[in-house]
């Protein structure tokens, strides 16, 4: 080999080490990245807690000051058709309650 030939084949392999210096950065800024949106979403979620003495629907405020510490967490795709529809709005919010709602009738008005 000629000297020539053995500098470009270094610059060739210098080149190759900075491109996988540069990627390994921006993956790793990219996993940075989601492990900080998964943090801050894990955060946002909300469930429902079933709680074992009346057998009521409460938010998570609820559960953290609950003297009951298994409450068991309901996601409100988990939730029957009927619980779904005497709520109101807010599915988090205890007052919202309807306990007069006619489910039947609401099953038919919305479907």
């Amino acid at each position: 080999m000629t000297e020539e030939q053995i500098e470009e084949s270094r610059l060739r392999a210098q080149s190759r080490y900075e491109a996988f210096l540069a990627e390994t950065q921006r993956l790793e800024r990219q996993n940075r990245y989601w492990d900080n949106q998964a943090r801050y979403a894990l955060k946002r979620i909300c469930f429902l807690y079933e709680c074992s003495d009346c057998g009521k629907l409460v938010g998570a405020k609820h559960a953290l000051n609950c003297p009951d510490k298994n409450l068991k967490p309901v996601l409100p795709s988990e939730m029957s058709l009927s619980e779904r529809l005497q709520r109101k709005e807010d599915l988090f919010n205890d007052r919202n309650w309807d306990y007069d709602a006619d489910v039947e009738k609401l099953a038919e008005l919305l479907t």
